[in-house]
């Protein structure tokens, strides 16, 4: 097995890859991660976010990725009920949220399509809209952090990329709340040690096994504090859940579902097994620990 890391999309990307040993693992995803990257950062001037967010409510084409990840995090957000949200509110001088579209004076009056649509009590409104063209508009007041769902989404096109060269497996992951494979890492699964939060980092209480192309996101207050946000309170969530861990078969389910997860509560389990019964999850609150059947191995 190989392996290569470099800093990346603000934390430390991994590539293991097992077989393909002509393959310059490095020589070829470094750029391909550094171009997308530069697409989906909020933190890059001319990112296409960036561009999304200097120019509200006008229509802004994006490269592909960003096109792949945005239409990934709205399906999202609408399985989730918005328990995940890649959208933030700006509350500023200027702006108390996010507003309509249509019908300012740079743009005339609004159509009658565009009424309906930009009326915040509609069902058809939503502050980022899309068109043909990968063509994307996002409401003033609003501001976009495609973070975790982004990075998942560049695993699974470099596990892709890992297999289109021959190699009989790999795993790619950022920091340790990213995670994609395919085939196995020598003759099991892939094996993912856990930490629980509150717990010393550097022992696992346990480990996860990583089913053949499937993609893992663990979300919890252990390492970055209490950062995740209620977007129904825009206040850090309080749910009973400290720590949640989702493997599926997209990127996209993992990474909304652990987020999601944390901001629903433990109750929310039987929906995401409603919802993706092929997923497999762990929950970790104040005093106990919720798995899948069979999947969490504790040590």
């Amino acid at each position: 097995m190989s392996t290569v890391r470099w800093p990346a999309m603000g934390t430390l990307l991994e590539l293991h890859v097992v077989g393909a040993p002509n393959w310059d693992v490095e020589a070829e995803c470094h750029p391909l991660v550094a171009e997308w990257e530069s697409r989906l950062s909020r933190f890059i001037s001319d990112s296409d976010v960036s561009r999304l967010q200097q120019a509200t409510g006008e229509w802004v084409e994006v490269a592909p990725i960003t096109d792949d990840v945005l239409v990934s995090a709205l399906e999202a957000r609408e399985e989730t009920g918005g328990a995940f949200d890649v959208l933030a509110t700006v509350v500023d001088a200027n702006h108390q949220g996010c507003e309509p579209h249509g019908g300012d004076q740079r743009r005339g009056e609004a159509t009658e399509s565009e009424t309906d649509a930009t009326n915040h009590d509609s069902p058809s409104y939503s502050p980022l809209e899309r068109r043909e063209g990968r063509s994307w508009r996002l409401a003033a007041g609003c501001s976009l952090d495609l973070g975790g769902i982004a990075k998942g989404i560049v695993t699974e096109r470099l596990c892709d990329l890992a297999s289109w060269r021959g190699a009989a497996g790999a795993l790619v992951s950022f920091g340790s709340s990213s995670l994609t494979c395919f085939g196995q890492g020598g003759s099991d699964d892939w094996q993912i040690a856990l930490r629980a939060p509150g717990h010393d980092r550097t022992k696992a209480i346990g480990y996860l096994s990583l089913p053949n192309g499937f993609s893992l996101s663990v979300s919890g207050f252990a390492e970055r504090g209490h950062h995740i946000v209620d977007p129904f309170t825009s206040r850090p969530s309080t749910s009973d859940i400290m720590c949640a861990a989702v493997a599926a078969p997209r990127a996209a389910t993992a990474e909304s579902w652990s987020t999601a997860l944390l901001v629903l509560g433990s109750t929310a389990l039987p929906q995401l097994a409603n919802i993706h019964p092929e997923t497999k999850a762990v929950a970790i609150t104040a005093d106990k620990l919720i798995s899948t059947p069979g999947w969490f191995l504790p040590l």
